[in-house]
């Protein structure tokens, strides 16, 4: 039996862990919860340990915590140590390399078990456009330099997240398109079955509940609006606005949904604004919702990586981005424009979707 952990720092990465997890049921699993923003985490630990169990031992770093960054850091890697010491790892999971915590695993694991493979699970966007500031100099020369004065010569910089030394293998949704620089890893699909696992399912539907999303709801939308961050738009209301009209355009009736982005600052002012819409928590990650909604939904966003992650899941053609009228910076728009022309998703201009929603609905089957 083989001992696997998960260090998770995002909800997208909890629900990549669960699929692995799943799949690796004979082995020993054990998650470790690192979260970025604490809010975001503080069911997880909860729901984790109610059976049935996807995971054999739950370790969380939210309590306790220190003030200082680099103390708290520092207490992190006394626990990991003596973790790893107590259960050597044959495996570890990240969804980011740029973690300390991770690459300090790492390094006390490979003393101990010199075969331990180093996993980096899909992030997003980042796993297929590569890091924005790759080659920005702070990036490459300061940080990494900071790092190594700080806390050792075991830290190692990647290019861009998934590239550093420690990670000989990617479990990436879409394995063919991966970066460049993830390329020379070893590419595993990560397999969607796990997520109709009747376990997975329950755990999703539990986390809704918390968040104050009724399943049903959710069940019954024909469209969801997936926002980026208010600070993306010059106008993020009139964008909204103009988007929930389109779909009402094709279909009066049509139940919507919108998703603000997990760091949105108006999306409680949104619940007002927009009150004929179901506004979906920014706290729960959009791939939570994915496998609840109808086969029929409509996923609708811009530069949003829930737009991967939907096309995937088997949304299919249900899955559109829409062009922003303004500029965004070439590096993000080049790439995507590509990336979702490999991938399938339809790029239409605002004013193209009602006549696009419309024919997905001749399209649907009698």
């Amino acid at each position: 039996m083989s001992t696997n952990y998960f260090f998770v720092s995002s909800p997208l990465h909890l629900l990549f862990s669960c699929n692995l997890a799943l799949g690796r049921k004979d082995d020993e699993n054990i998650v470790v919860l690192m979260p970025r923003e604490t809010t975001h985490f503080s069911a997880f630990e909860e729901f984790l340990m109610q059976p049935p169990h996807m995971f054999d031992r739950v370790i969380s770093f939210e309590t306790g915590m220190l003030k200082s960054k680099y103390a708290e850091r520092k207490r992190r890697m006394k626990i990991i140590e003596k973790t790893l010491t107590t259960r050597p790892a044959d495996r570890i999971f990240t969804g980011t390399d740029r973690r300390v915590e991770f690459q300090y695993a790492m390094h006390v694991a490979s003393a101990l078990n010199p075969a331990v493979t180093g996993a980096y699970v899909d992030e997003g966007m980042a796993t297929y456009l590569g890091h924005k500031s790759a080659h920005n100099i702070a990036h490459m020369y300061i940080d990494p330099l900071a790092k190594k004065l700080i806390y050792g010569r075991w830290w190692n910089n990647p290019v861009t997240i998934g590239s550093s030394k420690w990670v000989s293998e990617v479990h990436a949704v879409y394995p063919e398109q991966v970066h460049e620089s993830l390329r020379s890893k070893n590419i595993v699909p990560i397999d969607k079955q796990y997520f109709a696992d009747p376990v997975f399912i329950a755990f999703c539907e539990r986390l809704l509940r918390f968040y104050g999303v009724d399943n049903q709801s959710i069940r019954d939308v024909d469209a969801i609006i997936v926002m980026t961050h208010e600070s993306f738009y010059p106008d993020p209301d009139a964008h909204l606005r103009n988007l929930v009209q389109a779909v009402l355009r094709n279909k009066p009736s049509a139940r919507v949904a919108i998703k603000p982005h997990p760091r949105s600052s108006e999306a409680d002012r949104y619940r007002t604004a927009f009150s004929e819409q179901l506004i979906l928590d920014r706290r729960a990650s959009m791939e939570l919702f994915l496998p609840l909604v109808k086969k029929q939904c409509v996923i609708i966003g811009d530069i949003s990586s829930a737009l991967f992650t939907a096309k995937w899941f088997g949304a299919g053609e249900n899955v559109v981005a829409v062009n922003l009228p303004h500029k965004i910076p070439g590096h993000i728009e080049d790439n995507l424009r590509r990336l979702f022309s490999q991938l399938g998703i339809a790029q239409i201009d605002i004013e193209q979707l009602p006549e696009y929603l419309a024919g997905l609905e001749q399209e649907k089957p009698s």
